[in-house]
């Protein structure tokens, strides 16, 4: 499926799980994660919905470099459950 941005493929990926109670799985970039912390930490994380993440990482380009440096330690900041959100995190070269 194809969504106009990051916020709403969360939004998407954690319907579908409310619908089927099967997960999704959401493609974005580190700086794509950035756009979609607001639907993580206020929606997904407070009402336990599941779902799978991949955040490409490794980009130069200013902005993508400089949410691919935060990345780590926002992921560590966040107060998800491992088993409910997996987040997997890919370097592109």
């Amino acid at each position: 499926m194809s969504v106009s941005d990051e916020g709403e493929a969360i939004g998407v990926a954690g319907g579908y799980w409310l619908a089927t109670g099967e997960r999704a799985e959401v493609f974005m970039s580190a700086d794509g994660f950035m756009n979609a912390l607001n639907f993580i930490t206020s929606w997904v994380i407070p009402e336990n919905i599941e779902m799978d993440i991949t955040i490409s990482t490794g980009r130069q380009e200013p902005s993508h470099k400089v949410a691919t440096d935060m990345l780590p330690d926002i992921i560590k900041l966040l107060p998800y459950d491992s088993k409910r959100i997996v987040v997997k995190i890919i370097e592109r070269e």
